[in-house]
């Protein structure tokens, strides 16, 4: 569309994209050493959203306040980690995938934006834990299996996505019918990973109670600590290079002292 006929703003942003491409030319991917039985994938996910709907908002709806254009662009990072980053909030990581896309579908929200985001992020991790084990063990692990063996969490900092996949129950349906079976998707993928992180945690079986809660590994953060946000919106690069060059985050959990207590999430 635009590659067809550009304008001069259009020529001006390619411009300023080559320069930051140049100005990091010299930066690159660390792949650091976690223990084969240690690792855990975490899915960075975001969306921009332009697509802004004349019709009446939904109650999940939240408008896109960008000062800049863009078109529903989204954006996922498959990292691994350590088991305990989510247990005592700290860890190393590598970035072992990325995606910057424009989306198929149009967006209608910012939720709808960040549920597709989430979707192509998560099965990026899957297809990869899968693989990644299926080496390791030199045999096909399959997706149900995958969850027993490395813990696979989910970070977000659209809110709404966030109480919408934790509420109690069956939450109410949004009223685009693809968006609705994209979330039952993500809940059924969440539910089924709490359940393999949940007798992880406690040995003794039995089922969930409100003290031992059984919780989606969908985590809020800020959006100034979504890594995935480069992917999505013109933003200077320094910052995040510097945060893959250490290689090292601290989650901002609730509480790292007991587990029990500690949904993993702000």
């Amino acid at each position: 569309m635009t590659q067809n006929d550009p304008s001069q703003e259009d020529i001006k942003k390619t411009n300023k994209a080559v320069d930051a491409a140049l100005n990091f030319k010299d930066e690159g991917i660390t792949l650091r050493k976690v223990l084969e039985q240690d690792i855990a994938f975490v899915v960075f996910h975001d969306a921009a959203w332009a697509n802004v709907s004349h019709e009446p908002l939904e109650e999940d709806d939240v408008d896109w306040t960008g000062s800049h254009h863009v078109r529903s662009q989204l954006g996922s990072l498959v990292l691994i980690t350590e088991k305990h980053a989510f247990s005592e909030g700290k860890g190393i990581f590598s970035i072992i995938d990325w995606k910057s896309k424009g989306s198929q579908r149009v967006c209608r929200s910012t939720f709808a934006g960040e549920t597709m985001a989430c979707t192509e992020g998560v099965e990026s991790a899957l297809f990869l834990r899968c693989l990644f084990l299926s080496f390791a063990q030199g045999r096909h692990v399959s997706e149900d299996e995958s969850g027993k063996f490395s813990p696979l969490h989910c970070i977000t900092d659209c809110k709404s996505l966030y109480d919408h996949l934790h509420r109690e129950g069956v939450p109410k349906a949004p009223t685009e019918k693809r968006l609705a079976v994209d979330l039952a998707g993500l809940r059924q993928i969440f539910l089924r990973e709490a359940r393999h992180q949940w007798l992880a945690r406690h040995q003794a079986g039995g089922e969930p109670t409100p003290e031992r809660p059984c919780r989606p590994p969908l985590h809020w953060m800020p959006t100034h600590l979504q890594l995935a946000d480069l992917l999505t919106k013109e933003m200077n690069a320094g910052a995040w290079w510097q945060i893959m060059a250490r290689g090292f985050f601290d989650f901002p959990l609730r509480s790292h002292a007991r587990p029990e207590e500690n949904s993993g999430i702000l």
